[in-house]
């Protein structure tokens, strides 16, 4: 799930859930002067995949969910370009 931000078309953040239930969070988007803006990507694993952050993981599936209903309420606002589900290597 892609969501732009308020203050640019060009920032978003990006949360996305893999196959095995791992979520992945990125946020993207352009530094001051137009340069791109260095982005990474954490991951949370489930338990089964030793995660620690069971609260956490709970709360980006609630935010996952958020940003699919404000999408729905204001396309204008939506990051196209990538699944809700992708694989992970």
């Amino acid at each position: 799930m892609k969501r732009c931000e308020d203050d640019s078309p060009d920032g978003y953040l990006r949360v996305i859930q893999g196959p095995d239930g791992d979520i992945y969070v990125s946020v993207h988007g352009r530094g001051r002067y137009g340069d791109p803006f260095a982005t990474t990507t954490v991951r949370f694993c489930t338990a089964q995949g030793g995660g620690h952050s069971r609260h956490t993981l709970n709360a980006l599936r609630e935010l996952m969910t958020a940003m699919k209903e404000d999408c729905e309420g204001d396309p204008s606002s939506v990051a196209y370009g990538e699944a809700d589900y992708v694989e992970v290597p």
